[in-house]
């Protein structure tokens, strides 16, 4: 996708949702910054200040924002927090139901949130289109916490936000996670749970390592990245074993004999070649000057 493309099926959703019922949630769809909707329409753009103004006009007032992309291309974090309000930034990928990780990491944000703040201000959350990942989570903090049905999450997530949730692995999962909790079978981690410690500054707005989201195609990809990082290591530890003074047993392999002894024999065929080229060439040209000398001499 372009740095500064629109995402796909982005124009398909409203912008906004509304407050569900019974909660401090509510969701919309990614704003994007100018410089990626600047070509559209001004009907259909939705940036950080139409965010923050359509919250206001429903009477209500956002106190932070949970950024569920899995990118940091479409604005910038600074317009949120300039505003006066909390940014929070966890990268979800889609269509995959969100691992034990970020569901934890989600539902501590929330609850923190909601014992610290000292009003009524909402939790925005967002995804791309703010419907399958954002829905998901949303849902999964009112089953585990909020005492919902999954039944009653996901009618309450659908008639607010507008949009339904679509994807049937996360409706599923939502399902038997529904009747775990009820069950009794299961019960939710107890809040608050300690937070993660965060990872460098340099990397925080950085997604998680490709090599984490690895399907089982791209096994022949990272086997390959493996046995170079292995390959290095062994050298790398080879190097520091020779300047520590350590004595390593030489033990040449098949393949490095074989390589030398056929450099070695083109070496000798190569110089072969060219001494015996350089014996007839010598030969043909004393032989033909001869000869031009010969007839010169006989026209004389």
């Amino acid at each position: 996708m372009a740095p500064r493309s629109v995402p796909d099926r982005w124009l398909d959703y409203s912008s906004m949702g509304r407050q569900i019922e019974g909660t401090r949630f509510i969701s919309f769809k990614v704003p994007l910054k100018m410089g990626i909707c600047s070509n559209l329409p001004s009907e259909n753009r939705f940036t950080i200040p139409d965010m923050i103004q359509s919250i206001s006009d429903q009477g209500a007032r956002l106190g932070m924002v949970i950024d569920l992309t899995f990118t940091t291309r479409y604005y910038n974090k600074q317009d949120i927090t300039n505003a006066g309000i909390k940014y929070e930034k966890i990268f979800t990928a889609g269509k995959e139901v969100p691992s034990d990780d970020v569901v934890q990491e989600f539902s501590s944000i929330v609850h923190n949130f909601e014992t610290e703040s000292q009003d009524d201000s909402l939790i925005g959350v967002h995804c791309t289109h703010g419907v399958n990942r954002t829905g998901y989570l949303v849902c999964r903090y009112l089953i585990d916490y909020k005492g919902f049905t999954a039944e009653r999450a996901i009618e309450a997530f659908n008639k607010a936000r507008g949009h339904d949730l679509e994807r049937e692995n996360y409706l599923e999962h939502l399902q038997q996670r529904s009747a775990l909790i009820q069950s009794g079978e299961v019960l939710p981690p107890k809040l608050p749970l300690p937070r993660k410690q965060q990872e460098p500054a340099r990397r925080r707005d950085q997604p998680p390592s490709r090599e984490r989201r690895f399907t089982p195609y791209d096994h022949r990809r990272r086997d390959r990245d493996r046995h170079r990082s292995g390959r290095a290591d062994d050298f790398r530890g080879a190097l520091e074993g020779s300047s520590s003074g350590e004595e390593h047993p030489s033990t040449p392999s098949l393949h490095s004999v074989l390589g030398w002894t056929l450099g070695v024999v083109c070496l000798g065929y190569s110089l072969c070649v060219h001494w015996y080229m350089q014996g007839v060439m010598e030969e043909w040209i004393q032989e033909h000057m001869t000869q031009i000398f010969s007839s010169r001499c006989a026209i004389t």
